[in-house]
């Protein structure tokens, strides 16, 4: 039951070249993303297609990385501000998200489960549902709020006067700010990994999976700066991380969400057999969580390798070159 970290519409379709202006290149990313925003907005809002909801999470998480990386090209005070909008709007759709992907997963989820379990398993998808009718209502009434409008609209006039909003390395070609910021991100996601050993938290690897998101989003977001053989590469690799990271993440979340259900169910009389299935899915999830995290050291260090340094060098003298 992992949540994909992808959306329909594409985010590498946005023509850059790397003696384009900083300004102008951001603001096509950022242009692009917006109408990813409004292209899901009201399908997520009317609930007729629960990938609306996923895609609508990824445009706003993907616009608030990309003001995140803006530093010298967006004022600070405006990329302090839009960052905290779009990060409270794309929370808002986290728990509906999750929920979908566990109702949407639910029979392959239980499939393994006895006969007589899996009937009983019923009564904690119906009340799986019914908490993802309140998360969906809760989201709803966040997207459709007043402040939400203010955001967005202040956003797109935002983006209208960026020319003028434009900051100190705005007047710069992107290709060398991009290396940069690729160094950086990529250097970030290696130290982070590098330090996870046995004995690390859980949240040390969430953070990695964090940090390895901001750096799929940059290198999607300004794909055309890159050469299409060695991004597709690069990002074939990370996927690779980011797939182990994200099953191992989704089976923590899963578990915790369905130890708070086994709790509810049993103050409110479940069945014995409904607890007993919930016992073996929970015991599932935990096996997963454990297997993802023992094959953890084997996905990293194809990702931390030779192989991927080279991509990575490729890609830095592309957007280096004058």
């Amino acid at each position: 039951m992992t949540i994909p970290d992808t959306c329909h519409h594409d985010p590498t379709d946005v023509a850059l070249h790397r003696a384009t202006l900083a300004s102008d290149a951001f603001r096509a990313v950022l242009d692009n993303l917006a109408a990813a925003i409004d292209d899901n907005w009201r399908g997520a809002t009317i609930g007729i297609d629960p990938e609306s909801v996923h895609d609508l999470r990824v445009a706003l998480r993907r616009t608030r990385s990309v003001i995140g990386q803006a530093k010298g090209v967006l004022p600070e005070s405006m990329r302090g501000q839009f960052r905290g909008d779009f990060s409270r709007l794309a929370a808002a759709t986290g728990p509906t998200r999750d929920l979908d992907v566990m109702v949407l997963g639910w029979s392959d989820f239980a499939s393994g489960l006895r006969p007589e379990r899996a009937v009983a398993a019923n009564q904690v998808l119906t009340h799986i549902e019914r908490r993802r009718r309140a998360a969906r209502a809760a989201m709803v009434a966040t997207l459709q709020s007043a402040r939400a409008g203010e955001v967005l609209s202040s956003w797109r006039l935002a983006l209208a006067e960026f020319p003028q909003l434009a900051a100190a390395h705005a007047r710069r070609p992107v290709g060398r700010q991009l290396a940069k910021r690729f160094e950086q991100a990529h250097e970030r996601v290696l130290r982070a990994g590098r330090a996870i050993g046995d004995e690390s938290p859980a949240d040390a690897l969430h953070d990695l999976r964090k940090d390895a998101k901001k750096l799929r989003y940059l290198v999607e977001c300004f794909g055309s700066l890159m050469p299409r053989k060695a991004r597709t590469a690069f990002l074939g690799q990370l996927k690779g991380l980011q797939d182990n990271l994200g099953e191992h993440q989704d089976a923590r979340v899963h578990s915790e969400l369905l130890e708070d259900v086994a709790r509810e169910l049993a103050s409110e009389g479940a069945t014995p057999d409904a607890l007993i299935a919930l016992g073996q899915l929970i015991a599932r999830l935990e096996r997963i969580g454990a297997q993802t995290r023992t094959e953890f050291g084997e996905r990293f260090a194809a990702f931390d390798s030779k192989r991927t340094q080279r991509i990575v060098d490729a890609i830095n003298r592309s957007l280096r070159h004058r």
